[in-house]
């Protein structure tokens, strides 16, 4: 056995002589890969010359797989470390020109790593060819032993995912985490997990990008590679934020700060995006703070293209910040533009609302209004196609589930008939017949699961369209007050300079209108005083506005139920009353809800005309009917309605506290 300890830091020369000196290739090989260990990373450019003298003898003994293995190594250094791609592409060309010495395996190695150094140019449709012909030889193979298969499942699923086709993209995610789960391969699992989550949350699935996020906090462990931990945080911190969780988001960021030290890079981004976090919550001096200490870092990665734009990204908030809007201004004007090119349209989005912001602050409310309308217009657009991915997604999961359902249906009635037909000529008609009720009994029972599994999927789906339906008031009641209100305000406040009273009263009585507006879509009264004032301002307003009397008798439930139950609990008592003010010709009506130990009882009774359960089944199959099972089954509770023709109609609901106030 050699051992280098004897050699200084300029006798890498000697140490290959010894290599090269060795009699068999199995002890050059280890030796090759201790003084690789030995050089990587501190002596980048030494390690940089002496694998490829390394390339360069196992090519000459024509050990291509070897050299191929080193030739990827060195490409890695070059368009990762060094920032320098096209040294990259040509040493990974030169190895898959070796072409039939290398075995298929390998070939696919070194198109995975062509892939990657596309993908780090930006070129990511020639990125996801290569990850393409490399899962074609893979799949040839069908070896699912080797962790490099699943690799290319999981980085040509990010590809797609990037395109928009996110069933393909989750169909390659399953593939990839079968792979790693069959190889107990914790570390590439973990990484899957995260594709996963950013999967969820693109298609609008916050909580479930989420619950994503915390099986990966579980799965880490000491060994698990410290850049993952510190990305899935990153991409936690960013699904909080699409929560509204800004306190969480910076926690979590303040975590890769904190856990950094081994990836200056990963924390070198989360000074930027926690500059960004603290100027949104108005918090400028822990803006600056960390805008500062990237400030220090910043000779480190001017190279990385992605990292300088990390940079500016924080930069623009930090003039922000120091209230120097016209250098803001120009700064954001020319993000803008690059994000355009980029086709990041929520940045653009972003990057126009704070120039709005800007010209709001100098007084320019021509320029603020044009800059605001460009932020809303974006704003509809990202919000439709979101949308639309997140229910088109939901769709194809649906109407995949029915073609499998259909071609398992066909293909158990084929095997069927074979058996029956098989067991016709060979056997008595006893046991083609018991052998037939044997696999009709299989058809039955796979028909009856699938059916039950079509069911929960149509369930699952008509729930998320309730909630999409909910997220859309929201979105609509916020634009309302924020878009609109503004643009409405900022008129009058310009009016009001060129001091037209008539004029000023029109907008005011506008603005005036589209707060009502707003505050019917979405009930600012749940979030501002709690679900308890909620229902009481509901029995009020029903009272004022009708010539029905209404009494109530409501215990303080809040506390009891997150924030989307009290909006469901809102919904169907709004409905209830909608429908009592609508069609019971009632004189009187009353409203109660009664906490109880471990559930909360609300009854709702008028006494009008009534109706006949019988005569009018029509009502109980209605539209508003259906949505208040739906709203009650997203509560897990228990819904009931009475009714007496000529005495009145009575609907009762039981729901379950949550364990937690129960």
């Amino acid at each position: 056995m050699i051992i280098f300890k004897g050699y200084g830091n300029h006798k890498y020369d000697s140490l290959l002589e010894v290599i090269e000196k060795q009699q068999t290739w199995e002890s050059k090989v280890s030796l090759y890969d201790t003084l690789k260990q030995w050089i990587y990373p501190e002596k980048l450019e030494i390690y940089q010359k002496y694998i490829s003298r390394i390339i360069q003898n196992t090519e000459a003994e024509k050990k291509y797989d070897f050299a191929a293995k080193y030739a990827i190594s060195l490409a890695r250094t070059y368009y990762s470390e060094v920032f320098i791609p096209d040294s990259a592409f040509v040493i990974l060309h030169r190895a898959l020109n070796w072409d039939d010495q290398l075995s298929s395996s390998t070939r696919a190695a070194l198109l995975i790593q062509l892939g990657h150094v596309y993908e780090f140019t930006n070129a990511y449709d020639s990125s996801l060819q290569e990850y393409k012909k490399a899962i074609h030889i893979y799949e040839t193979l069908n070896d699912s032993s080797q962790r490099e298969f699943g690799e290319a499942y999981l980085f040509a699923a990010a590809r797609y995912m990037q395109k928009g086709d996110f069933i393909k993209s989750g169909e390659l995610l399953e593939n990839a985490r079968t792979i790693f789960t069959h190889n107990y391969d914790t570390a590439s699992l973990i990484k899957t997990i995260n594709e996963t989550a950013i999967l969820y949350g693109m298609n609008g699935f916050a909580e479930k990008a989420i619950e994503q996020r915390k099986k990966i906090i579980q799965l880490s462990n000491s060994s698990t590679e410290i850049g993952m931990i510190l990305v899935n945080y990153m991409n936690y911190a960013t699904e909080a934020r699409k929560l509204n969780n800004d306190s969480l988001g910076i926690r979590l960021l303040k975590k890769v700060v904190s856990l950094g030290e081994p990836k200056p890079d990963l924390r070198y981004s989360a000074y930027s995006k926690l500059t960004v976090a603290y100027t949104k919550i108005n918090r400028c001096d822990s803006a600056l703070h960390y805008f500062q200490r990237m400030q220090a870092e910043r000779d480190k990665f001017k190279e990385s293209k992605w990292l300088d734009e990390l940079y500016l990204w924080a930069q623009v908030y930090s003039l922000y910040c120091q209230n120097r809007y016209d250098e803001t201004i120009t700064l954001t004007k020319q993000l803008i533009h690059q994000c355009l090119t980029q086709k990041k349209f929520e940045e653009v989005m972003e990057m126009e609302n704070l120039t709005y912001k800007c010209y709001l602050a100098k007084g320019d409310f021509e320029n603020a209004y044009t800059h605001l309308q460009s932020s809303i217009h974006i704003k509809d657009s990202i919000f439709s196609v979101g949308k639309s991915n997140a229910l088109l997604y939901m769709e194809t999961l649906y109407e995949k589930e029915h073609r499998e359902r259909q071609i398992s249906d066909q293909e158990n009635e084929i095997k069927m008939l074979a058996t029956s037909n098989l067991f016709k000529t060979r056997l008595s008609w006893s046991i083609g017949i018991g052998l037939l009720m044997f696999f009709a009994g299989i058809y039955f029972y796979r028909s009856s699961r699938f059916a039950i599994q079509a069911k929960e999927l149509e369930t699952i789906y008509s729930r998320q369209l309730l909630v999409a339906h909910e997220d859309e008031r929201r979105r609509i009641s916020q634009d309302l007050h924020d878009s609109v209100g503004q643009s409405l305000m900022l008129i009058k406040n310009k009016v009001a300079l060129n001091q037209d009273e008539n004029t000023e009263n029109m907008v005011a009585r506008a603005l005036e209108e589209v707060r009502s507006i707003s505050k019917a879509l979405h009930p600012a009264v749940l979030e501002n005083l709690g679900l308890t004032a909620g229902i009481q301002k509901l029995v009020k307003d029903a009272d004022e506005y009708s010539d029905i009397f209404f009494s109530e008798e409501i215990d303080a439930i809040d506390g009891f139920f997150d924030k989307p139950k009290e909006l469901q609990i809102y919904r169907i008592i709004q409905e209830c009353l909608n429908n009592i003010l609508k069609h019971s010709m009632a004189e009187s009506a009353a409203v109660m809800v009664k906490d109880e130990l471990a559930r909360v009882v609300i009854q709702i009774k008028d006494y009008g005309i009534g109706f006949d359960l019988i005569e009018n089944a029509g009502v109980i199959t209605s539209l508003g009917m259906k949505t208040l099972k739906e709203r009650t089954q997203l509560l897990g509770g228990k819904l009931m309605v009475e009714s007496v023709k000529g005495k009145g109609t009575t609907i009762t609901l039981h729901v379950a506290k949550q364990k937690d106030n129960a």
